[in-house]
C-alpha cells in the first residue's frame, strides 16, 4: 500500500475547506431568496410599506462584507490550480450540486456585468475586481470536473430533482424559481431544475470566453500597433515577439543539427 503524500493531505484539507464554504455559502443564499420571495410577495400585496420592516438575513461572519458570489469566488481562487480539479471530483454530490447552484450565480453576475458595459448602461455598474475575468478560468474549470463527474446521474435523474421548469428569459435561459414548500425536508432546497441551471452556465461562459477572446485580440492589435511606432521613431528597431519566437526556434533547430 502506497503512503499518501503530501498532496493528498493538501487535497483533503482543500476538499474539507470547500464544503464547509459551501454550506455556508449555500445556506446564506438560501436565506437571501427566501427574503427577496417575502419581499416581492407583499409588493404584489400592494403593501410595499410594509417591506421595509422585514430584515435582511444577517451576513455570516465567514462573508463578512463580501457578497455569496465574491465569498464562493475567491474561496475557489484559493485552491492550488493543480489541486482543484481533484478537490472538485471529491466533493459528494449534494455538495456538488450545491456548489453548482453558487457557481452559476456567479457566472450570472459576471454575465451581467458584461452585458450592462456592452450596452454601455452604467447606472449601476459592478466595479469589483473579484468578479472580472480573472475568475473566469476557476470556474470553468469547477463547471466542466463537475459536470464530468456528475452529468450521467444528473440527466437520468432530470425529472425528479424538480418538476418546475423556469419560464425562457430574455437572454434564452431559463429563470430557476424559489418556492415554499410543506416538506421540512425541503426546506433549503429551492426549486432549481438540473437542465435549466446547465442551460444557463452554458450561455453564460460561451458569452464570457468570447468577450475575454475579442478582448485579448483586441490587446494585441495595441500591441503590434505600438510596435510599429516605436520602430518608426527609432533608429533601433525593437525585437517583436514574433521575432523572439523565431529566434528560439532556429536555435533549437541549430541544437538538433549538432546532436545528430
Amino acid at each position: 500500500m502506497s503512503r499518501p503524500t503530501r498532496k493528498t493531505f493538501e487535497s483533503l484539507k482543500s476538499t474539507e475547506k470547500l464544503m464547509e464554504v459551501i454550506d455556508i455559502a449555500y445556506n446564506y443564499y438560501i436565506d437571501l431568496l427566501k427574503y427577496n420571495l417575502a419581499i416581492n410577495e407583499i409588493k404584489k400585496e400592494d403593501k410595499s410599506q410594509g417591506s421595509n420592516n422585514i430584515p435582511p438575513p444577517p451576513s455570516p461572519l465567514e462573508i463578512g462584507e463580501y457578497s455569496v458570489q465574491e465569498y464562493v469566488l475567491l474561496s475557489i481562487q484559493k485552491i492550488s490550480s493543480n489541486l482543484l480539479a481533484e478537490v472538485v471530483w471529491s466533493l459528494p454530490l449534494l455538495y456538488a450540486e450545491k456548489l453548482l447552484i453558487l457557481v452559476e450565480s456567479v457566472l450570472k453576475l459576471m454575465y451581467d456585468h458584461s452585458i450592462l458595459n456592452s450596452k454601455q448602461l452604467t447606472e449601476n455598474p459592478i466595479n469589483n475586481k473579484n468578479l472580472s475575468f480573472y475568475g473566469l478560468e476557476p470556474l470553468t474549470r469547477t463547471v466542466l470536473c463537475l459536470v464530468q463527474t456528475h452529468f450521467i446521474h444528473w440527466i437520468s435523474s432530470i425529472n425528479t430533482i424538480s418538476p418546475i421548469i423556469g419560464q425562457n428569459n430574455s437572454a434564452g435561459g431559463y429563470l430557476n424559481v424559489w418556492t415554499k414548500s410543506s416538506d421540512p425536508r425541503n426546506d433549503r432546497i429551492p426549486q432549481y431544475n438540473i437542465r435549466s441551471v446547465l442551460s444557463n452556465l452554458k450561455i453564460y461562459i460561451h458569452h464570457l470566453l468570447k468577450n475575454q477572446m475579442e478582448i485579448v485580440s483586441l490587446n494585441n492589435g495595441i500591441l503590434k500597433i505600438l510596435e510599429q511606432d516605436a520602430a518608426s521613431n527609432s533608429s533601433v528597431k525593437p525585437i517583436t515577439f514574433d521575432e523572439i519566437t523565431e529566434q528560439r526556434k532556429n536555435k533549437q533547430s541549430k541544437k538538433r543539427r549538432t546532436s545528430n
